[in-house]
């Protein structure tokens, strides 16, 4: 059993409402789907997670994660905004189910626009295999 963590350095996603967009259906529902700001910062931000050493695991039964990060914006951007588009990132990238997020949390600072960023840490709980 073991706890694995990763960090990394990420751009600030794009906010909420500038990422998702409503329209209705051909069967006239309501949607919600990515706007392209979106689908693009995800594609960067998961270049960037690999060349930072992020790998895929394999799916472990009984695993369970935490996320903390940390927003760094002259703006008066919503953390709570970010942490959705944040929490499927890091799944996809690791191969983790966002169900099984246990935990988590986050700290804004103030800065300029030229130290904007994103730091995220994610801890995954391996248990030991049953074969072992």
């Amino acid at each position: 059993m073991a706890w694995l963590t990763y960090t990394a350095t990420l751009p600030v996603p794009p906010g909420i409402n500038q990422a998702y967009a409503a329209g209705t259906s051909a069967r006239g529902r309501a949607v919600f789907y990515k706007r392209a700001a979106a689908k693009d910062w995800t594609d960067t931000a998961l270049l960037s997670l690999r060349r930072q050493g992020w790998r895929t695991r394999p799916p472990t039964p009984g695993s369970r994660w935490h996320i903390q990060y940390t927003l760094r914006t002259p703006w008066r951007r919503d953390v709570d905004g970010i942490a959705k588009p944040l929490i499927d990132l890091c799944a996809e990238a690791l191969g983790i189910d966002d169900r099984d997020l246990t935990d988590g949390g986050f700290h804004k600072e103030r800065a300029s626009r030229a130290n904007e960023g994103l730091t995220v840490t994610v801890d995954v709980w391996v248990p030991e295999s049953s074969d072992s």
